[in-house]
């Protein structure tokens, strides 16, 4: 620190003793008046595109706000009193002792006036332009709040103060993962980054097993290069790492790939998506050895590094490999991915012990962390997510554990809640992590959203203390419901309609603006219309009682008709990350309500069950089986679970009825561990003691179907008089070879018996 601030020091005093001595002190510099300005803009004769595409860019927004239209000139020109010295021109050539890269880095810059001379400079031309979009934000009032939302002030006078800043930025790579970055003119204003594709300094970018090795073309010939989960190869797991072969062809297509791309710096050799690392005898000693799965993957990327010293190799630090190994350290050329994946988002991750074990413990063996933070609810992107007051403090963890490349995920090229402001002010934290919040904040909403932009700072205050004050979780895999006893209570939604509807009654004649509180009310709207399907209260339904008949209320299929139209109209229509549309959306809450219209003659009949069920997801015990409340596809709700059991679920019909249909809808998630039953009976009895006419159906899908699905079993036959109706599904009861989980508890989710 101390050799820095003598660095700084002495620019100073080279810089004071070029200019002072011919230009006088005043404390206005007058840049245009009244529309003209006698300076000149000043650069290299050699500049570069990037540099000339950076001068004219001061000079359009100069004459966009003044309306001058200021000449750029070499430094070959006739000197003159008036001038903007521009990037590293021989005006400046008595700095060239200044260490410039050691002092403003790659990005880093200075703005700084001399009397009636300006510098704007930075030591590479991308410090340079970054310099040009802070002078233009700072001095000349400008703002770029989302790609569509610039805002250029007018004024025939630009007068600047004594200036003396430099800035260079902590975090060498800062992305956001969000839509706006995409925008050129959006990313170079915020100074942030592309990764992967996106950016030639990227070979590969993270799970790129599956593409050093496609098991597509290798894994019906060589099984053995792939994991063995539960005592079988897979194909859709990992690589076996202790495979010499594994490693000498994964070099040689790495070889391959870094040919036909040789200005590609950074390569990803790093695990796929998903867990299923290799348990054969072989990586499992090497786990031993290295106190993990995340020692075994460092001893296999060290040898890479080691075969390409003059590229970085990139790998994860994620989910089984996020601990850091022991009796081994990755090689400089090494550089760890370390993912906060797992961290609850209404803490901030130095509070989560785990995390902060882990980041100390990389920290340990290395200073080439790339911190992958995640800033998005994955599972509902239309689900308020107050995720406010941890992006600092995260930032400044990361910061001061020596994590220099930072990459905020977010929704990438589709929307989530309040993605314009969030993009925008984590683009300023990834800048400089000590940014008043407040104040960009604030800034923001009142330029986005203009008048109704205090409203909405009181609907972020208010959700954002609510959350704290319950100290619940906010997962970033989590639902609207989550939020019933914490920040989305029926009393607190309340109040936000009533500041949504004053934030739009205040922009009303405005529509562009009104468009834009309109989009920030969708993720409202949507946990609104996606809590009442549990039924919270009169209020919060989907369905009403009429005479004997349950109907659906118009007002919440107009809400979500309502939903539809606006998110498809604002480009905000994807609901979770795997592409769930509102169209899809509504499609399944209609089908959920349909069936919820005629619940059959099981309808809040008793049931009792042979095996109780798991009281980890508590909806009702067993008669949630008949409460007339349809599940989607989401076994958090209305499902109920039995963890390494059977079913055995009887209804009592209270009275002896003919029965042409008994249907059970179950639940597979095999990534939660939850598998369909393998099959599923049914039987009649008249005195609940002797049960007959037994019906067998196997499961429609195999065991290994991805995804969240539902499937029905229906037993359609000739009519049955019986009071009892027996429902029995068998499970697997343990996760099968091949899974992550294998020989652990499976479950199996029933959601409604329906009996017709």
């Amino acid at each position: 620190m101390m050799r820095a601030s003598y660095k700084l020091i002495f620019v100073f005093q080279v810089i004071a003793f070029l200019f002072l001595s011919s230009c006088s002190q005043t404390n206005t510099l007058i840049l245009v008046k009244d529309g003209a300005s006698d300076y000149q803009l000043v650069i290299s004769d050699t500049a570069n595109q990037q540099l000339l595409d950076a001068a004219k860019l001061l000079t359009d927004y100069i004459h966009k706000v003044s309306g001058c239209k200021m000449p750029v000139v070499t430094d070959a020109s006739q000197p003159k009193e008036n001038e903007i010295l521009f990037g590293k021109s021989t005006r400046v050539s008595g700095l060239k002792d200044f260490e410039w890269k050691d002092t403003l880095g790659n990005d880093g810059f200075i703005i700084k006036t001399f009397g009636k001379k300006l510098l704007i400079a930075g030591s590479t031309a991308q410090g340079t332009q970054n310099a040009v979009y802070s002078f233009i934000e700072s001095y000349l009032g400008c703002r770029l709040y989302a790609p569509d939302a610039e805002i250029i002030p007018t004024t025939k006078t630009i007068e600047l103060g004594q200036l003396n800043r430099i800035e260079k930025p902590f975090f060498t790579f800062r992305e956001v993962h969000g839509y706006a970055p995409h925008d050129t003119l959006y990313r170079n204003w915020h100074k942030l980054h592309l990764k992967g594709v996106n950016s030639p300094a990227w070979g590969m970018f993270v799970h790129t097993f599956i593409k050093l090795l496609p098991p597509d073309s290798l894994f019906a010939s060589h099984p053995e290069y792939y994991s063995q989960v539960g005592g079988i190869r897979v194909a859709d797991g990992q690589l076996c790492l202790s495979n010499p072969q594994v490693y000498k062809l994964v070099e040689q297509n790495l070889q391959k790939l870094m040919e036909a791309n040789p200005q590609a710096q950074i390569w990803s050799v790093s695990q796929n998506d998903t867990y299923k690392n290799c348990e054969c005898a072989n990586c499992r000693h090497l786990d031993s050895l290295y106190c993990g799965p995340s020692g075994t993957l460092i001893w296999f990327v060290n040898q890479l590094a080691e075969q390409f010293p003059q590229k970085t190799i990139s790998t994860l630090a994620y989910q089984y490999t996020r601990s850091a190994p022991k009796n081994i350290q990755p090689l400089p050329n090494v550089n760890i991915m370390l993912c906060t994946i797992e961290c609850d988002r209404n803490k901030t991750v130095e509070e989560d012990q785990g995390f902060k074990n882990d980041i100390e413990g990389w920290g340990k063996l290395t200073h080439n962390i790339f911190l992958w933070d995640y800033v998005v609810q994955f599972r509902n992107y239309l689900n308020p997510f107050p995720n406010w007051k941890v992006l600092q403090p995260n930032l400044q963890f990361f910061k001061d554990n020596g994590c220099t490349m930072m990459f905020q995920q977010a929704s990438g090229g589709s929307w989530s809640d309040m993605m314009e402001l969030k993009q925008y002010l984590i683009a300023k934290l990834l800048w400089n992590p000590a940014v008043d919040v407040d104040s960009v904040m604030t800034d923001f909403l009142n330029g986005y959203y203009e008048e109704a932009g205090p409203v909405l700072k009181q609907y972020i205050q208010l959700m954002g203390d609510s959350l704290t004050a319950s100290k619940q979780n906010l997962g970033i895999y989590g639902f609207p419901y989550d939020g019933i006893h914490s920040y989305l209570t029926p009393t607190l939604i309340g109040q936000y309609r009533q500041l949504f509807d004053e934030a739009e009654e205040l922009v009303k004649n405005k529509p562009k603006v009104l468009a834009r509180v309109q989009k920030a009310r969708l993720p409202l709207d949507f946990a609104i219309l996606d809590i009442s399907l549990r039924d919270v209260d009169d209020e919060f339904t989907w369905l009403m009682q009429s005479g004997n008949k349950r109907i659906a209320r118009e007002d919440m299929l107009a809400k979500l008709d309502t939903l539809v139209e606006r998110s498809e109209r604002l480009n905000a229509s994807w609901t979770n990350e795997q592409g769930l549309t509102t169209r899809m959306y509504r499609d399944l809450v209609n089908d959920c309500i349909r069936k919820s219209l005629d619940p059959g003659l099981g309808w809040l009949k008793p049931v009792t069950l042979a095996q109780p069920a798991s009281e980890k997801y508590k909806v009702g015990g067993a008669q949630a089986l008949t409460d007339g409340k349809r599940g989607l596809p989401d076994y958090n709700f209305n499902w109920l679970g039995f963890e390494d059991s059977h079913m055995e679920a009887t209804i009592d019909l209270q009275e002896v009825k003919p029965i042409e249909l008994v249907s059970a809808d179950f639940l597979q998630f095999i990534q939660a561990w939850i598998f369909l039953p393998t099959q599923v009976s049914v039987s009649y009895s008249i005195d609940g003691k002797t049960f007959t006419g037994e019906k067998t159906m196997k499961a429609p899908e195999k065991i290994t179907k991805t995804g969240s699905f539902v499937s029905s079993f229906a037993f359609n036959q000739k009519k049955v008089k019986a009071r009892y109706v027996k429902v029995k599904a068998k499970a697997l009861l343990k996760c099968p070879d091949g899974h992550p989980g294998h020989g652990l508890p499976a479950w199996i989710f029933c959601d409604e018996l329906v009996i017709k």
